[in-house]
């Protein structure tokens, strides 16, 4: 890579949908100029331009024709030589640790043009060809195309699954409705951006949104998603615990149990001579209550 050539640090850094356009076009061109491209918009890429083999397979056709003598002559090499020649001529791949690190130096520089929430998003994606194309397709959508009636629907019907990630469910409620307030013309408030995302929440979570709420018209959007990220918290402790310690026992279950260490010891009941007997009166042994002096 050229000094002269514009690195990560020169591009805006993505952060929505706002400039993801410029950001591709940007981030398109600079990879191309650098011979990478082909490791961000093909899968399993191999390092080898095909523009390159085209271009090398015009530039022969180009060539101006030989004389027949060299043909003639051409013709009498024999076989063994035909062959050697012919793979001396053909375009070789790059190996595989110059393909792994031109691979590793796209991603790197994919990451680099994100900003903090997008990385979070690609972090466990394997390859930049993976990163890109998960970009494209949370942006490129018709959910963006400024359709006023399908934006609207497109935003009730997004909902939050319960175990998913967080970061991930915010940026595309967000963005989804920054794009309906562009296709309706009008600036949306605190109190829709709440509504919309207490909507998108599980059914069994809204008894605890209503608690949240109180007395309040609505609670305040930032709010709503500190409450909704100390809750998926709360869930994540609770299931790392379980999966360290098991099921934790609950109050009643707890009581039970104490219970039954707690209670009285019954001896078995004995027959026959009254020496081993107690006493249930006086709890005195060696009679029984029937021969108890103290009735």
């Amino acid at each position: 890579m050229s000094s002269s050539q514009a690195s990560s640090d020169d591009f805006p850094r993505l952060i929505g949908a706002d400039n993801f356009d410029v950001w591709k076009a940007r981030v398109c061109a600079d990879l191309d100029g650098k011979h990478l491209l082909g490791f961000m918009t093909k899968p399993n890429y191999d390092g080898v331009s095909e523009d390159d083999s085209e271009d090398s397979g015009s530039d022969m056709s180009n060539a101006d024709d030989p004389p027949k003598t060299t043909l003639a002559k051409t013709a009498e090499i024999d076989s063994d030589a035909v062959d050697y020649d012919e793979s001396d001529d053909d375009d070789k791949p790059q190996s595989g640790s110059d393909e792994d690190s031109s691979g590793t130096k796209t991603k790197a520089f994919l990451m680099k043009t994100m900003d903090n929430t997008h990385v979070r998003l690609v972090k466990n994606l394997v390859t930049s060809y993976d990163i890109f194309t998960f970009i494209c397709e949370k942006y490129e959508g018709a959910a963006f195309h400024g359709d006023p009636y399908f934006i609207q629907h497109y935003l009730m019907e997004i909902k939050y699954d319960e175990g998913s990630d967080l970061t991930e469910f915010f940026l595309k409620l967000e963005n989804a409705m920054k794009a309906a307030s562009e296709a309706t013309e009008s600036v949306m408030t605190e109190g829709q951006k709440s509504i919309y995302l207490f909507h998108s929440m599980p059914k069994s979570w809204k008894d605890d949104l209503r608690v949240w709420k109180g007395q309040r018209k609505y609670i305040p959007y930032e709010d709503l998603k500190q409450s909704i990220d100390g809750k998926v918290r709360d869930l994540q402790a609770q299931e790392r615990y379980t999966l360290a310690k098991g099921t934790p026992e609950t109050t009643a279950t707890k009581s039970e149990r104490a219970l039954v260490a707690a209670g009285p010891t019954i001896p078995p009941p004995t027959h026959g001579n009254s020496y081993n007997n107690t006493c249930s009166y006086c709890d005195r042994q060696r009679h029984a209550i029937r021969h108890c002096r103290s009735l």
